[in-house]
């Protein structure tokens, strides 16, 4: 039965229309509490995408739905189903991870998305998976909301910055390294942190 709920969540959830209805329906705690019980990959990837696919539930249609989703658990969810697929299941999940962290923009800063931050800055790297340019990409958006830019220094995103750089080919990445530098910059209470645990990597940004 469990099999089967998560491949009618996930065809439920991939259609746009009734995704709001999902939200108010209470599918989204039913997906979370499932996430936990599954044990296949194949069926551990419908759930991950299902709850993926909530969380691109725009916000002028349900209100806050990145932090709904935090507070049912969706984080923890997430972090469970990795261990289904690494190289199937785990992608999907980071991509979930990092869609908590769009809203999180300026002022869209929402409570407990500190759990968002420390789950994806702490997604470990394997040779089946390197979560890093998604990595980057939440970084981006989290280092622009001045109450988190601290929460950045203290999770270790500078440390995962230095040691991708020398390995980035992708100018669209050296972009968004030097970005996130760059905003963490404009606060005065990370421009100390920021002195003393960037190194001379960052020179290969410039």
């Amino acid at each position: 039965m469990k099999r089967e709920c998560a491949q009618a969540f996930h065809r439920l959830a991939a259609l746009p229309h009734i995704r709001k209805t999902l939200l108010s329906c209470g599918a989204a705690t039913a997906i979370i509490s499932l996430a936990y019980q599954l044990k296949s990959p194949k069926r551990g990837l419908d759930c991950a995408l299902a709850l993926v696919s909530l969380t691109l539930v725009e916000h002028a249609e349900w209100p806050n739905v990145a932090e709904f989703l935090v507070q049912e658990g969706a984080v923890s969810a997430f972090m469970a189903l990795m261990s289904l697929g690494a190289d199937t299941v785990a992608p999907i999940c980071v991509q979930g991870l990092f869609n908590l962290t769009t809203s999180a923009v300026g002022d869209g800063y929402y409570t407990n998305i500190e759990k968002v931050i420390k789950a994806i800055v702490n997604v470990p790297f394997t040779d089946k998976i390197d979560p890093r340019p998604v990595i980057l990409k939440a970084c981006v958006n989290c280092s622009r909301s001045y109450r988190l830019q601290p929460r950045l220094i203290e999770e270790g995103a500078i440390q995962i910055i230095e040691a991708f750089v020398p390995r980035i080919r992708n100018e669209e990445h050296r972009e968004m390294s030097a970005l996130i530098l760059f905003n963490l910059s404009t606060s005065r209470q990370c421009r100390s942190d920021m002195v003393v645990k960037v190194s001379h990597e960052f020179v290969m940004l410039v």
